[in-house]
């Protein structure tokens, strides 16, 4: 019986792993995954706004295996895409054939840059209890919400987290002492969805009075004396941070040899093949 193993458990590994156990009910499918669990992507921001609690969009990964899905939790150490062999943290696992799902990563320099004090990954589910914390905390001064670099996942997510802290503020009754700031390094807010809609997503923004940098891109970030460094030469200090880190490959794209030239893995278009068979 062929033997498909999937690294990864986010919206692909799970798709693909229900496809292929609806569709080929023959094979035997393994997920590997570090994690134990599953939530989409906006339910941070849901829990940001006060809208719902992460936990109440969280699903054990587990329950695959209700679903004759093999779930392996454990950290991929190593894949050799020619004998489809994986390494990971608990065993070895050899696969007929391998459906790599890693997501993205993020940028080391840019997660340095938000290890200080009032300074948070906004993406990241761990720091929501530290965010949550420090926005009840300001009483006056400037909120950032800051995009670190590019490419970035979800382009629309920091003018959503943007205007969530400024309801959040305003529901404290300290908006009109807080300055609120998003700054990008993309010339208009929203360049994948075009002129249009990121006119009315600068316009929203201005209508709540968010202060909008455009072609602002960061260089530095001071955690010691919390300010913002800018590629125009600009410093903005700030109060609290809300970073958005650049992605980047998962390391063991590169270490697999499965990397193009833009870091990533670049996959025939129509049938997302790499250059290894069966990968």
């Amino acid at each position: 019986m062929a033997h498909v193993v999937i690294l990864g458990g986010g919206f692909g590994g799970l798709a693909a792993a229900h496809e292929l156990r609806t569709s080929h009910p023959e094979i035997d499918v393994t997920l590997v995954d570090r994690r134990d669990h599953f939530f989409m992507g906006f339910a941070k921001l849901w829990d940001l706004g006060g809208i719902r609690p992460l936990a109440e969009g969280t699903r054990p990964l587990a329950a695959l295996r209700d679903r004759g899905v093999d779930y392996h939790r454990s950290e991929i150490t190593a894949l050799d895409p020619s004998t489809r062999r994986l390494e990971t943290t608990e065993e070895r696992i050899d696969a007929d054939a391998v459906v790599i799902a890693l997501g993205a990563a993020k940028s080391p320099e840019h997660l340095g840059w938000l290890a200080g004090e009032r300074a948070h990954d906004v993406y990241d589910a761990a720091a929501l209890p530290g965010i949550h914390a420090d926005l009840d905390a300001v009483e006056e001064g400037r909120v950032v919400v800051a995009i670190l670099g590019g490419p970035f996942q979800c382009p629309p997510a920091p003018f959503e987290a943007v205007l969530l802290v400024d309801e959040h503020l305003r529901r404290r009754g300290v908006r009109d002492r807080v300055e609120v700031v998003i700054s990008t390094p993309q010339p208009m807010t929203l360049p994948v969805a075009g002129v249009d809609a990121s006119r009315y997503v600068a316009s929203h923004l201005g209508q709540r009075d968010i202060r909008l940098l455009a072609e602002h891109a960061v260089t530095d970030v001071d955690g010691a004396g919390r300010t913002i460094g800018y590629a125009t030469g600009t410093t903005l200090p700030y109060d609290l941070l809300l970073g958005v880190p650049a992605s980047t490959p998962p390391p063991l794209v590169a270490a697999a040899g499965l990397a193009g030239g833009s870091g990533f893995i670049e996959p025939d278009a129509r049938t997302m093949r790499t250059s290894f068979e069966r990968v």
